[in-house]
């Protein structure tokens, strides 16, 4: 019979621990991928995100370090801070100071809450039970060859709410919070390092676009797309599909004639497809067809080189 008893005690004690642990008071983080030119001189950018599971009504951040580590030999962070950190969630009139500052292999995103309390400041911001975008970290492309990968630093990893809902009274004391494994961003590829891209007006109807890249990681080639007037209204030009040259680390070369092209002023992009149907666009270059013009090259070149 004790043993009986010892077992229906285990038994319980086990069924409570688990339903503790399914509950538990956590913050989780994750990165997110938000834009990747994946042409050298491109932006990539990525959302830092946080949620919480199971917080007490007390929810109000109070302060936060999170560190965020990238390859500097692929990824060059966008200067100055303004254009580094972007889309912030909260700022002085939640009453918090913020910050992201790049310390060469990795950005640490700070946030302190010390003007949150009913009176003087901010309400502060409560931390909910779906992920929401905190800031955006916003890079320039470096390199174009391999992979990336960019990963929350769990060591130096910190986020604490404040003891009072919207510290009122405004005691400020702030506890730190449990935080669970973040979701890191791995093995991203930077296909394509293009360093030329080149649109030539020929006569009339016809442009001619060079295009040259560097190396290329399944790459499955590339549409040809355009837009009169402006960069507002791109569209692929029929039949303009160019074959890529899958995973290479020698220069391509590439060409394709427009000859649809009416006077007027005109913009060129690629649209670079991968194995897997990922789609990346390069900027655009512009140029201006003239009417009347003989069948021979004109001093019409517009050129995107490296480094754009």
């Amino acid at each position: 019979m004790k043993r009986q008893l010892a077992v229906l005690f285990s038994i319980l004690f086990f069924g409570l621990a688990l339903r503790q642990e399914v509950g538990a008071q956590t913050i989780e983080q994750r990165l997110l991928m938000a834009q990747n030119d994946a042409i050298v001189g491109g932006t990539f950018s990525i959302l830092v995100q946080v949620k919480g599971t199971s917080l007490p009504s007390a929810n109000t951040l109070g302060s936060a370090t999170i560190d965020i580590q990238y390859d500097n030999t692929k990824l060059t962070p966008k200067t100055p801070a303004a254009q580094l950190a972007t889309l912030w969630a909260f700022g002085l009139g939640n009453g918090f100071t913020r910050t992201a500052t790049n310390n060469t292999t990795f950005i640490r995103v700070g946030v302190t809450g010390s003007g949150v309390g009913p009176t003087p400041g901010g309400l502060g911001f409560d931390i909910g039970s779906t992920y929401i975008t905190w800031v955006r970290i916003n890079f320039t492309i470096a390199s174009g060859s391999g992979n990336t990968n960019l990963s929350i630093l769990s060591g130096s990893n910190s986020i604490g709410l404040f003891e009072n809902y919207q510290n009122d009274p405004e005691s400020g004391v702030i506890n730190n919070q449990t935080l669970s494994a973040p979701i890191n961003i791995n093995n991203e590829p930077l296909p394509i390092q293009l360093s030329s891209f080149i649109a030539t007006v020929l006569n009339q109807n016809r442009v001619r676009l060079n295009w040259t890249t560097l190396t290329e990681t399944n790459n499955y080639g590339f549409e040809v797309q355009e837009s009169q007037g402006n960069q507002n209204n791109y569209q692929t030009i029929p039949n303009s599909f160019v074959a890529g040259h899958g995973t290479t680390l020698e220069p391509q070369t590439y060409s394709f004639v427009d000859s649809s092209a009416t006077a007027g002023q005109w913009f060129y992009r690629l649209k670079q497809i991968d194995l897997d149907g990922t789609i990346h666009f390069t900027d655009g270059v512009q140029v201006d067809v003239l009417t009347g013009v003989a069948e021979k090259p004109l001093p019409k070149e517009f050129a995107l080189d490296q480094n754009y």
